[in-house]
């Protein structure tokens, strides 16, 4: 081919140009000088060696240009179009045998980072070096956390309220749960879960957070507990709360099936609470004056969970008995009497 065009000022030879081809060559090169007014010339050989082609790829089939924080190495291959030669890896986290360490300290997720290699040969003194490169982002690994969720008592209508937050931000967020009721919404970071009558009986549930948008890298999950407190439902029950005045009652709570509730007693009288003692499972209490009671029970459970049951209590009056005659005085000639029920209850 011609390659004039190479040549630099008339003096200079440019290999690189690209008017000289890439597989190389040997071409004669001529000098000329006509200063003198006579023609004189001289030719020399040039040759030009060939530039080696590099490429570098993944050795790995299916390997993408991205890659989790979490895998442990990314190998790289190269091939060339010259034999003799040798080549080296560069980068950060490359190592000379074309190992890309994404746990290296070094690589900062949430980056692209650069592999290259340089292949050189030499020949007659001369070192021709080609070199390629390659790009591979490092994608930061996902986590994420569910906060603790406080119990609600059975009986409570209002939704547990949820949240997962999942690092970096750019993940998303989807809720599953191993219960009966329903999410308001599953794919974001904090939605409210109705819970049912099914969820109450059971008396927990297990929800589930599971990053989405994961891109290279494996989901995570995290997840909770979730419990229902039982309702205590206490059943009163009295022995001998019917009677006079004054009447020893025997008070009972039956039912309740929460170990360790908290037991409180009140007389009921027009509209105020007065709290007995002691506060147990049973109480025997005096009641001094007649009349019509009602008796509450309040069970707390150690959750915190309230129920109440009521009951009452008739105390009768004791009878005072009197009476008096009518006429108070009589005569013996009328020796009649007759007597009046004077008692009072």
């Amino acid at each position: 081919p011609n390659i004039s065009e190479a040549i630099i000022g008339g003096q200079s030879f440019n290999a690189p140009s690209d008017k000289v081809p890439v597989i190389g060559g040997t071409w004669k090169l001529y000098y000329t000088d006509t200063s003198t007014g006579c023609k004189v010339y001289d030719s020399v050989n040039v040759e030009v060696l060939r530039l080696p082609v590099v490429d570098i790829s993944y050795a790995l089939a299916g390997q993408n240009d991205s890659v989790c924080k979490t895998s442990g190495f990314v190998q790289f291959k190269v091939s060339t179009t010259s034999n003799g030669g040798s080549g080296t890896y560069s980068g950060i986290g490359v190592s000379n045998t074309g190992l890309f360490s994404v746990q290296d300290p070094a690589v900062i997720p949430q980056n692209w980072y650069t592999a290259y290699y340089n292949y050189s040969i030499s020949s007659k003194g001369t070192i021709c070096t080609g070199y390629d490169s390659i790009q591979t982002f490092v994608q930061m690994y996902p986590s994420i956390t569910v906060a603790s969720v406080p119990p609600k008592c059975s009986y409570d209508t209002t939704d547990f309220n949820l949240s997962a937050t999942a690092s970096p931000s750019f993940y998303g967020v989807k809720w599953t749960h191993d219960g009966f009721g329903t999410f308001n919404n599953s794919d974001i970071p904090n939605p409210n879960y109705k819970f049912n009558t099914q969820d109450a009986a059971r008396q927990f549930l297990n929800v589930t957070a599971t990053t989405t948008n994961n891109g290279v890298c494996n989901p995570v999950s995290d997840s909770k507990r979730i419990d229902i407190n039982p309702r205590p439902n206490p059943k009163f029950v009295c022995d001998s709360c019917v009677g006079c005045e004054p009447l020893n009652t025997q008070m009972y709570a039956v039912g309740a099936g929460v170990g360790g509730s908290r037991y409180d007693w009140y007389l009921v009288k027009n509209g105020n609470e007065t709290p007995f003692a002691p506060s147990d499972s049973s109480i025997s209490k005096i009641i001094p004056d007649y009349g019509v009671r009602t008796v509450k029970l309040r069970v707390t459970t150690p959750a915190g969970c309230v129920d109440e049951s009521t009951g009452k209590v008739t105390v009768y009056a004791v009878p005072v008995a009197s009476f008096r005659t009518d006429p108070e005085k009589t005569t013996i000639a009328k020796p009649f009497f007759s007597f009046v029920n004077t008692s009072t209850v």
